[in-house]
């Protein structure tokens, strides 16, 4: 990791737990450990501060969809469905902060989020067209509807409960068919 990326996680710890009202400079550098002023020289405005925390998240996406199994591009519906469901229970488990922070930023700053959401859904249609699901940009805003959906109930009215990864990932294959 760099120091960049420490400021980074900061920023989405910050938004993650005081939305994008309490997202400041200082509060970063505090977060991070680091000396008054970093965050700002990196990113002296908040536009760019949010668009490095965007950056960010991609990386984790990136980082947490690798996880999910060793093929890059899933190979069949079932399989993408398995690991849609593998991806969303990390993003709740493991990645729950920055995964509240995603949240904060949609609400806060939803202009600044319209891209990266355009881009995840070309993805998606990208790889279910591959391997042959029907209707695949339809199909894809109904895989990242259920991840949301998903992970905002797990992180507010089911806060604590278990995530049955085996019925989600039937979920998604419902989706799919």
């Amino acid at each position: 990791m760099t120091p960049s990326d420490d400021l980074m996680d900061a920023a989405l710890a910050v938004v993650g737990e005081a939305g994008v009202p309490g997202l400041t400079w200082k509060r970063i550098d505090e977060r991070a450990g680091a000396a008054e002023g970093a965050t700002f020289s990196l990113y002296p405005t908040m536009d760019l501060l949010v668009e490095a925390m965007l950056g960010r998240l991609i990386t984790l996406d990136g980082q947490a969809w690798l996880a999910t199994g060793t093929a890059l591009n899933p190979t069949s519906a079932r399989e993408f469905a398995d690991r849609m469901a593998a991806l969303t229970v990390s993003h709740i488990e493991l990645m729950g902060q920055a995964t509240r922070a995603r949240f904060a930023l949609f609400l806060g700053r939803p202009q600044a989020m319209a891209q990266g959401q355009a881009a995840l859904l070309d993805v998606i249609t990208v790889i279910l067209d591959s391997i042959g699901v029907p209707d695949p940009a339809a199909r894809a805003q109904h895989v990242v509807d259920l991840v949301g959906g998903t992970a905002l109930h797990a992180l507010t009215v089911r806060q604590g409960e278990p995530i049955d990864e085996a019925a989600l990932a039937a979920a998604f294959w419902r989706l799919l068919r």
